[in-house]
């Protein structure tokens, strides 16, 4: 976004771009004339007030469009030193030409040139009236970019509920028949050997007790209902809802290394797949 304004019988264009690139934190780099380094405090917390998350990349240039904002300034003394020196080597190699400007110029150290100050009633204010602008240029465009990503988060949280339905309803189903399966595996083993028909069955439920995951399926079941309430929350839930994908993920890798049917760690495959996708996605929330 750029602006012209009148500096002093200059005009100058003033240009502000403001980049967001995904981050778990805030990470602010400003990048401004220097005649504006005494802006980057105020320049921060302004940018912060608006914004929290992601690495942000300010971009200021000041460029004059007509006119000067330069000073120049004589030093008569550095001046008349640049003189003597010349004049002496003039005498002293006896050559007739005179001295001239152009052979002062060509030791121009006597000849300064500074940026004229800011007007800090007049050019700071009008700085910020432009970076206010571009700021909710950003934050209007990510609230844009939010509501899309929650209807996409909101589609892949449906297809999640719809495999841990399935999940969640098989649960006995599956202990019961691989409780059934391991008795007779053994029984079919076993059939000449004589064993303690107590003992066995304490061996199965304790076995079976370990490839149960009924409490992950619980806690899962916990974090997607937590994670929809924070979705419809709004505001600043980018952090949150990274932290119970976290545990979603966490949850699924403990049911992955218990489950011991084909079929249940194809849809547990799915279910982390689309974690994974999800957590994508949450980088680019606030």
């Amino acid at each position: 976004m750029s602006e012209i304004f009148q500096v002093g019988d200059a005009q100058v264009q003033l240009s502000c771009e403001l980049k967001c690139l995904n981050s778990k934190f805030l990470d602010l780099q400003i990048r401004s004339p220097r005649v504006y380094s005494s802006f980057d405090l105020e320049i921060s917390k302004r940018i912060k007030q608006s914004l929290t998350r992601g690495r942000l990349e300010l971009y200021v240039t000041r460029e004059v469009i007509e006119g000067s904002t330069q000073k120049l300034r004589v030093n008569s003394d550095e001046l008349h030193q640049v003189y003597r020196a010349l004049e002496q080597v003039r005498e002293s190699l006896k050559i007739e030409q005179s001295i001239q400007l152009e052979h002062l110029l060509q030791h121009s150290d006597w000849l300064h040139s500074s940026e004229a100050a800011i007007d800090p009633e007049g050019e700071k204010k009008f700085f910020f009236r432009l970076l206010d602008r571009v700021i909710e240029q950003v934050t209007d465009s990510r609230s844009k970019e939010g509501e899309a990503l929650k209807r996409v988060l909101e589609d892949q949280l449906q297809d999640l509920d719809s495999i841990y339905s399935k999940i969640k309803n098989q649960n006995e189903a599956l202990v019961k028949n691989l409780r059934s399966r391991l008795k007779s595996r053994i029984e079919e083993l076993m059939h000449d050997v004589k064993f303690d028909a107590m003992r066995l069955e304490q061996e199965i439920a304790i076995w079976v007790a370990r490839s149960d995951f009924q409490e992950e399926i619980d806690r899962l079941g916990h974090h997607l209902e937590s994670f929809r309430s924070r979705l419809q929350e709004g505001g600043e839930v980018g952090r949150r809802l990274e932290f119970i994908v976290q545990e979603m993920h966490r949850e699924l890798n403990t049911i992955g290394s218990k489950c011991s049917d084909s079929s249940w760690t194809t849809q547990v495959i799915n279910m982390k797949s689309l974690v994974e996708r999800m957590k994508e996605q949450i980088q680019n929330i606030e």
